[in-house]
């Protein structure tokens, strides 16, 4: 009798264990969701990482993440790629190591990465043995040219290099549609500014000479880009040029205008533009106008000598 009581004892309170695991798992999971869904609303990626690899327990991750996304696998690929790290990805997966997950989810992710410029975890899936194809790179020239750490960058040229796949990011240009206007990567990060990324592609013998379908070269690009935060990049990326580089910088584009035609005609539009507005109340507007006309006449200056010689 006292066997059987402390049998039934043991039973129960395993079944209140069982219980209340499943209630604190329940707990966690719901507090996890809303955390994650608070953090994507903000679009605070590091946050989202933070909570995703703050949770322990790998069935959690899936449960949680398959939820968010309603059990849409494509969408939840975009967002493991977007996110590029690879704990969440083997805390998702629930394996030790990315090497582990099967062949043709990882070459969907290899593409995913690519397409969301998670270069790092690129470099990661194509070391696990994942060849990515010449096409897969060219159509995601502008997001590759996103990333600007220098170790980053260096890690994922060096497979490429290994996969024999240089030349697509050297020479070729997006012939699969997704720009109209036939350009390199060369110009992807002439149109950024991306100083990192123009150090590693001359260290590889870029051609720097290489033009768009309206003859725009590397030069003309980096002097147009009106991309955010491009501007105070301006005069780093054309001196590092001409000093790795001995470039002959009277190309002309479709238009007949040089590099240096281009500055001229942008610091002339933003001198009138200062001087229409010369009464206005709005000083940041004149102090932006203003920081323009300053860097265009660096580049009047160091484009012009260039030309003249």
């Amino acid at each position: 009798m006292i066997k059987l009581k402390k049998t039934l004892i043991f039973i129960l309170l395993a079944y209140v264990f069982i219980l209340v695991s499943r209630f604190h798992s329940i707990l966690v999971g719901n507090i996890f969701i809303k955390q994650l869904d608070k953090a994507m609303v903000m679009k605070d990626i590091p946050k989202q990482k933070d909570i995703l690899k703050s949770v322990g327990d790998s069935y959690q991750v899936k449960k949680g993440l398959n939820q968010v996304f309603k059990g849409n696998r494509d969408e939840l690929l975009n967002y493991l790629a977007l996110i590029g790290d690879t704990k969440v990805l083997k805390k998702y997966f629930n394996v030790l190591d990315i090497s582990q997950i099967n062949e043709k989810t990882k070459l969907l992710l290899l593409e995913k990465s690519l397409a969301s410029g998670s270069l790092k975890l690129a470099t990661k899936i194509m070391k696990s043995g994942i060849k990515p194809t010449s096409e897969m790179i060219l159509r995601n020239l502008d997001s590759i040219s996103r990333e600007n750490d220098l170790k980053t960058i260096r890690n994922f040229v060096s497979e490429i290099k290994k996969m024999d796949l240089m030349d697509t990011l050297l020479e070729y240009r997006d012939i699969y549609g997704q720009d109209p206007n036939l350009k390199a990567l060369i110009h992807y990060v002439a149109m950024r500014g991306n100083l990192n990324w123009l150090k590693v592609l001359i260290e590889n013998d870029v051609t720097v000479k290489l033009e768009d379908i309206w003859k725009n070269t590397a030069f003309h690009l980096i002097v147009t880009t009106l991309l955010p935060d491009t501007l105070d990049k301006k005069v780093d990326f054309i001196n590092y040029m001409i000093n790795k580089k001995n470039i002959d910088i009277l190309y002309k584009n479709r238009d007949d205008k040089t590099a240096h035609d281009l500055a001229v005609d942008y610091l002339n539009k933003y001198k009138k533009l200062l001087e229409e507005n010369k009464n206005s109340d709005s000083l940041i507007f004149k102090e932006m106008i203003k920081n323009k006309i300053k860097v265009y006449k660096k580049l009047d200056i160091i484009l012009g000598k260039l030309q003249r010689d």
